[in-house]
C-alpha cells in the first residue's frame, strides 16, 4: 500500500506534549494497513486497538513507549499521540525518520 507522508507536522496538544501529524490521505478503510506500513518503518507493534464509529484509535509501541495511532474522519488525518511526556519528547526523532523515509522513497521512486 502507499505510506502518505505528507504532512509530518509536529502540533502542541492540550495536555503540553505534541503530537505528529503524519497524513490527510488515509481513510478509514486503509487506516489498518497504513499502521502496518508506519510501524513497519519505525520498528513498532500494536498493542491494542479501538475502533468506533467516527474514529480509529490504536494503542502501539515505539522505542519501548506507548502512543495512540488516531484516525480522526472529521477533519480526516492520521495522528501519532504519545501518551506521555517521555513518548513526546521521541515525536522529533520520529519525524526525523519518517521524514527521511519519504526522502528515500521519492529518490527511490517509491510510495511516499
Amino acid at each position: 500500500m502507499l505510506t502518505p507522508l505528507d504532512r509530518l507536522e509536529i502540533v502542541p496538544m492540550a495536555s503540553g506534549d505534541t503530537s505528529l501529524m503524519l497524513t490527510e490521505r488515509v481513510d478509514w478503510d486503509l487506516f489498518p494497513g497504513y499502521v502496518r506500513a508506519i510501524l513497519q518503518i519505525l520498528e513498532g507493534a500494536v498493542v491494542d486497538r479501538a475502533d468506533g464509529p467516527d474514529q480509529r484509535v490504536w494503542t502501539v509501541r515505539i522505542d519501548s513507549q506507548v502512543f495512540w495511532l488516531a484516525y480522526e474522519d472529521y477533519p480526516v488525518g492520521v495522528s501519532l499521540d504519545p501518551q506521555n511526556e517521555t513518548a513526546s519528547a521521541l515525536i522529533p526523532a520520529i519525524r526525523q525518520k519518517l521524514l527521511e523515509h519519504r526522502a528515500a522513497a521519492a529518490t527511490d521512486g517509491g510510495d511516499s
